[in-house]
């Protein structure tokens, strides 16, 4: 090589020659080719020279570049501040961050009230979904733009708008952040209509010169005075990608498109020709625009000023043209050189270097630095591992973690690719897209080999279309082959090292972690089972020092035999390592299980057993408390499900599958929507996980729909689960089925306003209902009408046929009365026989008149019920607004009375409310208050009525009859307030104090040595019904010290045969006591003949009405002979009761009774007053005699 022949030729010789001698592992070839003159020193020397310049110019432009970055940083501070478009900063929810002055005063909120509110509400609902894809489209592509929205302000009031999303840089882990600017086109459309106009009378102007300009490969345009474009020449499509429409509806398009770097060039020039009041004659500037398909093409740009003969401005006319092709060939020759200067650092580097890690960071750094690559990333891969990213240069985390690195390695296959044509249909979908997102142009991925196998990928990237030509290919294959020599090299050299280490260490490191672990040691001599050695933490765990561990014996530890203990270290000498589960006993002698891992060592010749001990007691309390949480979770009646942070359901207990449906299989890898009903919107789903991530726990009530279709209501608890560092990992989900319980709380909500046994309304809502009519009667000055309705007798049928068919007949009235009225009525039950008919409709006197006639036909016909034919009638009274009561109480208490006046005029008729009718009824209220503390204020008397033989006059005994002696209205006849206590349901109380009485003065009787046989006391239906009557009678007979035969309880036909079963059994265990049963008014009943001869009697008492009627009725008195001749046949006493004259005594002593009572005797009276002997008829020869 001679000092004449050209650098370049130059430069392959020595090229060519260092080759040659890396091959033949000379390394003395730079003295060898200055020895010999090949190279001269001063022609080296000037290169250098050349390079060092080089250097350092790229040194002054690196730091060019990092202030104008600085700068820039700045202006994007102060542009976003004071940009005349609403600019918000939202994250991934929406949620505003941050924003502008513009964005304040546009949708009337303070500066301060913005942040912290929700880009949503500041859009019309019917937009939201096109927000939220904006969004999503910002977070995968990097921005996104929305036209025409329908924004919201905080008035109510709305505009039109777009919304440019740009997805803001992040760093790796942190969630997504979006600048929205929000441009207000209210104005702009109103503008474009006052143009539309305009543009009319320009388009016959235009296409005079359409076909010149449609046809220049020019990207012509004329930008007129007011910021809009006059006209754009069809070549911009070519150029940018985008149609001329695009440009005139959007003029900051063209400024959008511009790479960032050439941004602010681009604003200075546009407000250098706005500001200038004699615009510049041309303006000329390079710059690079991002073609639609995302190529940067570069663009020289051109203008000057637009003026008309009149002087005026109109504008200006400028020019763009693709100069890219040039371009790249001026950036492929300065590219060439940097990878000449990247060679030759790269080399220095292996040199220089000796570790992988520094090494790969150098070599990444020097391709970016000297190579001019935007970015190098080189990949490793040990084994079948996946490859992982171990130098990178020029990248964030983001970039490098979203790297599709596995695809690189498929697409080197030992042989370089390189990515150099943005259209290219065979090129890999992953690289292209994520090329695309990092504004990378094209791209190359070169294999490292190693020992032939591949080893790495090194892969470079280029902002630049011209960054992988033929000549920088070759390059760059020659700095990758460099790569994999020095990776090769690091290896030997690694292994060389750790073999050396590894030899020195072994010892070392064994002893090591023999003393300083803090696992359970021990060497075993398998020969005798002595512990040869044991580690701190065995001496810690067992409780002896290390002397007294060496003094012992495997078996001293171990709770297995000696034949079992040298079993299990013959297995270990026969079958090397081997693993164990025994119980060790502790130096204090608790018992602990291990799991013993045994091998056999050698130490310093000698074969020992090396045992590593751990204690699982624990671990194994804590698997049988899993296991027993595994049968709770099994067999608990809630169900549980359990779903990971993703939301995927990872366990379902078996009540869950009962409750939905769904098996844990169907279940598995699906969300909790599986389940959703559709009956919750997103607003209660927002509450509930709100809940959840601030407090850890959500409970309520929720509709899921089974896997049937069903929807059903449940009560569900939501728990966050967490780890040891607090962080959620599991949800888990209890919920119970509460079907049942709401069916319970409907059926009590009908239960508080219906009457459970007619489905009628009830007390309460009638009297809502009631208040509501008056206010419309009030309200609308018209009448209402109330009518209280009571059955007659219906006490009577009760009593005698029992609840059950009295049950039945209230039903079946309530739904003939139902069929009779109105469906705008509201009919009632207010509670036992009583109903109330509301009538809001205005309706005169005959009306009400002719429906409570109909209601009283109605009732009255005959109702077949379990065989009974039963007749009922009604008393009816009428009560109307306004004339009658002002309000519910009054309306409903008039109803009532003249009811009570129906009733007194003979039942089965109806009355209307007049003021008169209070005076009888308050009398009646009068008497039933007074009724009530009788007894407690000591107004009842018992008189007694002699029960005599007939035929010696003898006093047989008395029945005790009480008496009411109220203050001032004095002595009140029984056939006035008994009938009332058994209305008022105090006749209880009344028969049990009469009971105590009767038996007190018995008790006096006796003590006076009187002879009253005993004394009959009446029960009453209220203490036949109670289960304390037994008692009651034993207390009193106690209390008293009577013999039972000295009480007499007589009971009627009817009162039996209201519950016969449990009056028998009643009966039954008074008998047993010794107290005598007798019926009273006997034949007035309806008792069965084969029913009586079953209850434990003692007498019969003939009816007075049948009494009164000897020597007037046959008929009668052949009753009174069968009544006599009953008891005869059954072995009861027969007693006449009303007996009033001697010939009612003759006849009765003929037909066989000899006991009566009546006035011929006595009349009741106060107990010292009873007489104790009576003259009778002499007994005549046809007297039968008696028993």
């Amino acid at each position: 090589m001679s000092r004449n022949d050209p650098p370049k030729k130059i430069d392959e010789a020595i090229r060519a020659r260092a080759e040659e001698a890396l091959r033949a592992g000379d390394f003395d070839l730079s003295q060898d080719l200055f020895d010999k003159g090949h190279i001269d020193l001063a022609e080296v020397t000037e290169h250098l020279r050349i390079y060092q310049a080089e250097l350092e110019v790229q040194n002054a432009e690196l730091r060019e570049a990092q202030l104008v970055a600085e700068h820039s940083m700045g202006r994007y501070s102060a542009f976003f501040s004071g940009i005349p478009v609403a600019a918000l900063v939202v994250d991934r929810t929406g949620l505003i961050l941050e924003s502008n002055q513009q964005a304040a005063h546009l949708f009337g909120l303070h500066h301060s009230h913005l942040r912290h509110h929700f880009l949503r509400r500041l859009v019309h609902h019917d937009n939201e979904r096109d927000l939220n894809q904006a969004l999503i489209q910002a977070g995968e592509q990097g921005k996104a733009f929305c036209e025409n929205l329908t924004f919201v302000r905080t008035e109510g009031d709305t505009f039109h708008g777009e919304l440019h999303v740009a997805r803001l840089p992040s760093r790796e882990g942190e969630g997504h952040e979006f600048v929205c600017a929000v441009v207000d086109l209210t104005e702009r459309l109103r503008h474009e209509a006052e143009l539309q106009h305009t543009h009319q009378q320009l388009r016959d102007s235009e296409a005079r010169y359409r076909i010149l300009a449609d046809y220049s490969p020019v990207w012509d345009y004329w930008f007129g005075p007011e910021g809009q474009y006059r006209y754009i020449s069809p070549a911009c499509l070519t150029i940018s990608g985008h149609p001329p429409g695009a440009f005139m509806d959007d003029p900051d398009l063209f400024a959008r498109l511009l790479e960032p770097e050439d941004r602010p060039r681009w604003e200075q020039h546009e407000a250098a020709v706005r500001e200038q009041d004699d615009p510049m004659p041309h303006h000329s500037m390079e710059f690079c625009l991002r073609h639609a398909d995302g190529e940067i093409r570069w663009i020289e740009h051109e203008c000057q000023p637009v003026i008309a003969k009149d002087g005026s401005y109109q504008g200006r006319r400028g020019v763009n043209r693709d100069i890219t092709d040039r371009k790249r060939a001026e950036l492929e020759v300065a590219q060439v050189s940097l990878l000449y200067a990247t060679l030759s650092a790269v080399n220095q580097a292996i040199v220089r270097i000796e570790d992988e890690q520094p090494l790969l960071d150098n070599l990444a750094r020097i391709a970016v630095e000297y190579g001019g690559f935007t970015a190098c990333a080189i990949s490793l891969r040990q084994g079948e591992t996946q490859p992982e990213a171990r130098a990178c240069k020029g990248l964030t985390p983001e970039q490098i973690r979203t790297m599709p690195l596995h695809e690189a390695w498929e697409l080197v296959n030992q042989q370089p690719y390189v990515y150099a044509n943005r259209e290219d249909p065979d090129a890999p979908p992953h690289w292209q897209q994520w090329a695309r997102a990092n504004r990378i142009q094209t791209f190359g991925h070169y294999p490292l080999i190693r020992n032939h196998r591949l080893v790495g990928v090194a892969s470079f990237f280029s902002d630049t279309q011209s960054g992988f030509t033929p000549q920088i290919d070759r390059l760059v294959q020659d700095i990758t082959e460099d790569f994999s020599y020095a990776l090769q090299h690091l290896e030997l050299e690694k292994k060389r090292r750790a073999t050396e280490a590894a030899l020195s260490e072994s010892e070392a490191r064994y002893r090591s972690l023999f003393e300083n672990s803090h696992s359970i040691m021990l060497l075993v001599d398998p020969e005798d089972g002595r512990i040869v050695d044991a580690n701190p933490g065995a001496c810690q765990f067992y409780g002896w020092t290390r002397e007294q561990m060496r003094n012992r014996r495997i078996g001293d530890i171990n709770t297995l035999s000696d034949e079992e203990t040298h079993a299990e270290i013959a297995r270990v000498r026969r079958g090397g390592h081997k693993h164990f589960r025994f119980v060790h006993r502790l130096a204090h002698g608790e018992l602990r299980q291990v799991e013993v891992y045994s091998g056999r060592i050698q130490v310093e010749g000698r074969e020992l057993v090396h045992s590593v001990v751990h204690d699982i007691t624990e671990r194994n309390r804590a698997e049988e408390r899993l296991r027993l949480a595994d049968r709770v979770f099994q067999a608990a009646d809630e169900g549980i499900m359990v779903t990971d942070m993703d939301g995927r359901i990872v366990a379902v207990n078996p009540a869950f599958t009962r409750i939905s449906g769904y098996t844990e299989k169907e279940a598995l890898g699906q969300t909790p929507a599986l389940l959703h009903s559709g009956r919750q919107d997103d607003g209660f789903y927002q509450r509930l996980w709100h809940n959840l991530l601030e407090l850890g726990h959500w409970r309520g009530e929720i509709w899921n729909r089974r896997k049937n279709g069903e929807i059903y209501p449940e009560w569900l608890t939501i728990s966050a689960v967490r780890n040891d560092d607090g962080e959620v990992i599991h949800y888990v989900g209890v919920f119970s089925d509460i079907g049942q319980i709401k069916e319970a709380q409907q059926q009590l909500e009908f239960m508080a306003h219906y009457d459970p046994l007619t489905g009628l309304a009830n007390r309460a809502l009638l009297r809502d209902r009631l208040k509501h009519a008056l206010r419309r009667a009030q309200r609308n000055n018209v009448t209402l009408t109330l009518l209280f309705v009571d059955l007659d007798r219906f006490k009577t049928i009760n009593d005698t046929l029992g609840h059950n068919l009295g049950d039945l007949l209230l039903q079946t009235v309530a739904q003939r009365m139902k069929d009779n009225v109105r469906a705008s009525d509201t009919l009632s039950r207010l509670g036992g026989d009583e109903f109330v008919l509301l009538l809001e409709d205005e309706a005169n006197a005959r009306e009400i008149s002719s429906l409570c006639q109909k209601l009283l036909s109605v009732l009255e016909s005959p109702m077949f019920l379990e065989g009974h034919e039963l007749v009922v009638t009604a008393s009816i009274g009428v009560a109307t607004y306004p004339d009658d009561g002002l309000d519910a109480d009054s309306l409903l208490k008039n109803a009532d009375l003249a009811m009570y006046e129906a009733k007194t005029q003979g039942r089965n008729a109806y009355e209307f409310f007049a003021p008169s009718l209070s005076e009888g009824v308050m009398d009646r209220l009068k008497m039933e208050s007074a009724l009530r503390g009788a007894a407690a204020r000591n107004e009842l008397r018992v008189h007694y009525q002699p029960q005599v033989r007939l035929r010696d006059g003898s006093l047989l005994g008395v029945e005790a009859l009480v008496r009411w002696e109220h203050p001032t209205l004095g002595l009140v006849s029984p056939g006035h307030f008994i009938p009332l206590a058994e209305e008022m349901g105090v006749i209880g109380e009344i028969s049990a104090w009469v009971l105590h009485e009767a038996c007190r003065q018995m008790r006096a009787w006796r003590d006076e040595a009187r002879e009253v046989g005993c004394v009959a006391v009446n029960l009453s239906v209220q203490q036949l019904e109670r289960d304390m009557l037994v008692g009651m009678v034993r207390d009193c007979l106690e209390e008293f010290d009577l013999p039972a035969q000295c009480l007499e309880l007589e009971v009627t036909e009817s009162l039996i045969m209201r519950a016969p079963e449990k009056a028998q059994l009643v009966l039954q265990k008074l008998k047993v006591m010794g107290v005598k049963i007798s019926v009273d008014d006997f034949g007035t009943g309806y008792s069965s003949l084969s029913y009586l001869k079953r209850l434990p009697l003692d007498r019969l008492k003939i009816d007075r009405s049948f009494v009164q009627d000897i020597g007037l009725d046959a008929n009668g008195e052949a009753i009174i002979r069968a009544i006599i001749g009953l008891g005869r046949s059954l072995g009861l006493e027969t007693l006449a009761e009303g007996v009033e004259q001697q010939d009612q005594v003759r006849f009765l002593l003929k037909e066989g009774c000899d006991l009566a009572q009546g006035f011929l005797f006595s009349r009741p009276v106060p107990p010292n007053q009873l007489v104790f002997h009576w003259d009778c008829p002499p007994i005549t020869s046809d007297a039968p005699s008696s028993r």
